[in-house]
């Protein structure tokens, strides 16, 4: 009996195990995004992904931009304690996405740079 139980939850701690993908799979697997020029951990804090983004990624529809920001963001934060995600423009280093409270991803338009005051 004991034996089965455990079975048991081994077989439904299984998917949980196989969806938390590995920091290194993440930053392989975002820079195959349209438009993502460059993504990396940053070496100066293993808990940051940096993701560069040129200017196909501005000509994806902003809804588009804001699944990959969430999914980036949610993937990240499953595999690193505390992680956090950058989205930058390539050219300027300027945010082109910011998180807000309650899981809100904001997009800028086309190039724009990112307004970081809160509530904007």
């Amino acid at each position: 009996m004991m034996l089965r139980l455990v079975a048991m939850g081994l077989l439904l701690a299984g998917p949980v195990w196989a969806h938390t993908a590995s920091p290194e799979t993440i930053v392989a697997e975002a820079v195959k995004v349209p438009g993502v020029e460059k993504a990396v951990r940053d070496e100066a804090n293993p808990r940051v992904l940096i993701i560069r983004v040129g200017e196909a990624w501005f000509g994806l529809p902003e809804e588009k931009r804001r699944e990959y920001a969430e999914h980036w963001r949610d993937d990240w934060r499953a595999s690193v304690e505390q992680g956090v995600v950058s989205v930058l423009d390539a050219r300027t280093e300027a945010p082109v996405v910011r998180f807000g409270a309650g899981g809100r991803v904001f997009i800028a338009p086309g190039g724009a740079i990112m307004n970081l005051q809160p509530g904007r």
